[in-house]
Parts: structure tokens; C-alpha cells; sequence
């Protein structure tokens, strides 16, 4: 992939690239940007013998802004379901890949084929995408607690996009670990802001009562 890099002083107005490097003044920076999220990492710094030209630069800062709608709780119960299954039949994890279409707004979970065991899930399936949509995401389970692994870390990070860990599947609610990486920067994202998650409110069960 191609991309330009623009030096961000005063005359900057943005970049409509959907990659671009960026010269601040406290060193390089990425942008990316596709249908799942925009977002800017830093690369590393930079030092300035004329210090006259580093302070006419503009800062910058990292961020991420997810662009995707709420995942559906039809997707996010299939996910559920099927590591609740695995986990049932086989005591393992199991890995799903995520998909969008923007057209549509409409998500799409696939399975690749995969080799399983309690603590780990490889594959190395490539599954073509469904026409229109995009590789946005991939979800996990974890036989205990919902979260990222040091080996899960290290397999995500060369993939741009949401990754998901399901846990807790043994409980009546399981638990989820979101994180959004973008060229290898992690950022942990609340799951309630990236997916449709079930709640079930105090007074419910405020009025069972054991006889």
C-alpha cells in the first residue's frame, strides 16, 4: 500500500488518504482509515536541529474513532452459542472472523477451519469475504476470564481491525474483551461501545421470589 506523508504546520487542512504519514513535531505518525475505524498511531520520534522549524509544526496525538454501528446481539449470540458448544464438546476455544458490508450496514460471522485445544486456536484459512463486505473483526473464546493473552497479542498484531475474547462461558452471562488494534497499537474499547450486550435490570429480579 502506497502513502504520502505531509508535514502538519499551519497550513495542514487534512488528508483524505486512507493512509498517510504525518511529520509533527514531536515525530512520525500513521493515519489509517477504512469502513471499520480512523484512527492515528505514533511511529517514533523525530529531533530538529533548527529549532526555529520544529516549533512552527503542529502536534499531534494518537486516537482511534470506531466508525462501525453496534455489533447486533444476533451476531454477538451466535458467538456465545457456538463457544458455549465448543466448549461443551470439545474444551476448547474457538475463533470466528468477523465482516461488514457498508452498503448494508449487515454483519456476517464466519468459521474457518481450525485446530482447537483448551488454551489455544490456530488457523490459516483465508475465507474470501462475502461480496460487499470487509474483514473487520475476529472473536475468540477463553475457557475462563475475557481477556487478551500475550499469545493473543501477538497473533493480532498484524491485523487492523476489532478483536473480540469471549470468557465466563460456564457463567449465566459470559464476559467479553474488546480491543481495536491499528498497525500493532492496542486500543481497549468498553464492550458496550462496540457491541449490543444484554442487561437485565435490577427490578427484574427484584420481583422473583424462592418458595
Amino acid at each position: 500500500m502506497s502513502a504520502s506523508f505531509y508535514l502538519k504546520d499551519r497550513s495542514f487542512k487534512g488528508s483524505k488518504d486512507s493512509c498517510c504519514y504525518l511529520v509533527v513535531r514531536d515525530g512520525l505518525y500513521l493515519r489509517k482509515e477504512n469502513v471499520a475505524f480512523r484512527a492515528c498511531v505514533r511511529l517514533g520520534r523525530l529531533s530538529w536541529e533548527n529549532q526555529d522549524f520544529g516549533s512552527r509544526i503542529l502536534e499531534e496525538e494518537e486516537f482511534l474513532e470506531m466508525k462501525l454501528p453496534k455489533i447486533p446481539a444476533r451476531i454477538v449470540d451466535e458467538w456465545v452459542t457456538l463457544g458455549r458448544m465448543v466448549r461443551k464438546i470439545y474444551k476448547s476455544e474457538v475463533l470466528l472472523l468477523l465482516y461488514y458490508c457498508p452498503s448494508t450496514g449487515e454483519f456476517q460471522n464466519k468459521i474457518p477451519e481450525q485446530e482447537v485445544s483448551p488454551g489455544s486456536v490456530s488457523s490459516k484459512e483465508c475465507i474470501p469475504a462475502p461480496e460487499g463486505h470487509y474483514l473487520v473483526g475476529t472473536v475468540h473464546s477463553h475457557p475462563r476470564e475475557a481477556f487478551h493473552s500475550n499469545v493473543d497479542k501477538d497473533d493480532e498484531a498484524g491485523f487492523d481491525g476489532v478483536n473480540i475474547t469471549i470468557g465466563d462461558l460456564d457463567d449465566i452471562l459470559p464476559g467479553f474483551a474488546v480491543s481495536a488494534v491499528v498497525n500493532g497499537k492496542r486500543f481497549p474499547l468498553p464492550p458496550e461501545e462496540v457491541m449490543e450486550t444484554v442487561e437485565i435490570p435490577d427490578e427484574w429480579l427484584k420481583k422473583i421470589h424462592k418458595v
